[in-house]
């Protein structure tokens, strides 16, 4: 008889809680990937104007952009759900209703922040 590994995703019901923490994985990962575009865009600056001139060429372009406004909202989400855990790591807001509380808030926070994020990106 084959078992599922424990703990398993078909054996929990999803929820906020599980839902956000692997968002909050991927968003992580994103970051990273945001530091390194910085890195990249201060390359471009410090290389001189032909390639800064390249680089803004291709981050014009929609699907480039489309990406980066992930990236930027991931960003967000990763830090503001940051935020969640420093306050976490101080044990506050651990009860059952404080965690959902601050979840929802976080994605309203996120949300709100994105609207700002997509203006300022394709504005």
């Amino acid at each position: 008889m084959k078992r599922p590994l424990s703990p398993h995703l078909q054996v929990y019901k999803w929820q906020l809680t599980n839902g956000m923490s692997i968002a909050h994985r991927m968003a992580g990962v994103a970051s990273y990937i945001a530091v390194g575009l910085c890195m990249l865009y201060v390359w471009a600056l410090v290389a001189g104007e032909p390639y800064f001139n390249l680089f803004m060429a291709v981050c014009s372009n929609g699907v480039v952009k489309l990406g980066i406004t992930g990236l930027a909202i991931a960003g967000l989400y990763y830090t503001l759900n940051g935020f969640r855990h420093l306050i976490w790591h101080n044990a506050l807001g651990m009860a059952k209703s404080q965690v959902y509380q601050t979840g929802y808030a976080i994605l309203f926070l996120t949300t709100i922040f994105s609207l700002f994020a997509i203006y300022f990106i394709w504005g």
